[in-house]
């Protein structure tokens, strides 16, 4: 098959994505990535097929992210909200390109264009997210940042809320485009535009020891499994990180990833005392976001640029990260105990899974994390044996899984039904 995946975001947002091209690929399936330019080189290094996109949302839109990690003013004002929807648009347009020739379409995580290019080129589409995304009654939306549930309604509710809030920002741009593209009218809500294609699977890719697939979701819900991708075969560690993990006993790491915070400076004194406090070795990411930046340390303190989990996060004692999916999944296959500050999104409700499992630890939000807080969890996460125990065995059970396998089984099985429905054949 010819199989278009598209992708929206950070880089966190893309890696699970060319994860499952990559099997794609080794399955014999011709894949195309369409992905933001600053990953191009890094998806082709993996011999695959890149459609880079036209704009970057992620590094527009980030511009706008306050020292609290949640929205400027400015968001909210006409002039920055057309600008939004004017980069959306072109996301369409480029998913749009890219798919000409496809067989097969895959929708992942915000990419919400895919629907109507799918509905429009008449292919099969299955969507793809790295967290719990349809609403369910057994635990609340990983969006919201409250810890406490109320109740099976209350978690629905929640779930509610959040499609409503991503409609808000991605609903006018798509309705716009296809208005414009196709004379279409606009789809109502977000549940409307999925109800147009109700046969279309949708795989999570996360594990289903960490988050078993809810009791009230459908059969075309499945949770295959995590999607991991290896260095590429080029990639070599520098040479004085592995001088500085030589040094001595593994240390801690602190990394943000693309998040991004308006005062770097004072978010990397605040990681420094706490790195100082917890009496640990540390390895500090500035990260592509620039949340953390590099200032005067001490020898036990080593600042990178980033450098890929697979390699790095099984020679921490512990880890520091903000609780994208992406991490998260990385720190868990590491086996090695985190610590989740949260900023924003689905950050929330990974703090309060890891917590739930007993494998990590958790912060409200990186504004209120202060740095003795965050010594005594870091402390805590070295020095607890249960906790770190049950880190490991978790990870071992997560190395163990073929998530990527799984997920390409359910995809091979679907397409050529849903392509023979939709030509009217039987199977």
């Amino acid at each position: 098959m010819k199989i278009t995946i598209l992708t929206y975001g950070t880089r966190g947002d893309v890696e699970p994505y060319l994860a499952l091209a990559v099997g794609l690929r080794r399955a014999g399936h011709s894949v195309k990535l369409v992905a933001p330019s600053r990953y191009a080189e890094w998806v082709r290094s993996y011999g695959l097929d890149v459609h880079v996109q036209t704009v970057s949302v992620d590094e527009r839109a980030q511009g706008e992210i306050t020292q609290h990690g949640r929205a400027n003013r400015v968001l909210h004002n006409r002039e920055w909200t057309a600008r939004l929807h004017a980069w959306l648009k072109q996301c369409m347009d480029d998913y749009w390109a890219a798919s000409a020739d496809a067989d097969l379409i895959l929708q992942g995580g915000f990419a919400y264009g895919g629907v109507d290019v799918a509905l429009r080129r008449g292919v099969p589409i299955a969507f793809l997210f790295p967290h719990p995304f349809r609403p369910t009654r057994e635990y609340m939306s990983y969006t919201t940042p409250l810890g406490l549930s109320v109740g099976e309604r209350y978690n629905h509710l929640t779930h509610r809320w959040s499609l409503r809030q991503a409609w808000r920002t991605f609903g006018p741009p798509i309705n716009q485009w296809r208005a414009e593209r196709f004379n279409l009218p606009p789809w109502p809500s977000y549940q409307d535009m999925m109800h147009a294609v109700p046969d279309a699977p949708t795989l999570y890719a996360y594990s289903p020891h960490v988050i078993p697939k809810s009791a009230d979701w459908t059969e075309t819900d499945h949770v295959t499994g995590y999607w991991f991708v290896e260095p590429d075969v080029g990639w070599q560690p520098p040479v004085e990180t592995v001088r500085f993990l030589e040094a001595g006993p593994p240390p801690i790491y602190i990394g943000f990833g693309s998040m991004r915070l308006i005062f770097p400076e004072w978010a990397t004194k605040r990681m420094l005392e706490a790195v100082r406090q917890s009496g640990q070795r540390a390895v500090i990411s500035v990260g592509a976001g620039s949340a953390l930046i590099r200032l005067p340390a001490p020898a036990e303190i080593h600042f990178i640029d980033g450098m890929p989990h697979r390699w790095l996060f099984p020679r921490m004692a512990a880890i520091v990260h903000h609780g994208g999916a992406g991490t998260t999944s990385a720190v868990l296959n590491a086996g090695v105990p985190g610590i989740i500050v949260p900023i924003d999104y689905d950050q929330f409700g990974w703090s309060r899974r890891v917590r739930q499992l007993g494998v990590g630890l958790g912060s409200r939000h990186v504004a209120t994390t202060t740095a003795g807080r965050l010594a005594r969890m870091i402390r805590r996460a070295v020095e607890d044996d249960g906790l770190n125990r049950r880190a490991a065995a978790l990870g071992e059970t997560i190395r163990a899984e073929r998530g990527i396998d799984s997920a390409i089984a359910i995809l091979e099985s679907y397409a050529p039904r849903a392509a023979a429905k939709r030509r009217g054949e039987t199977t």
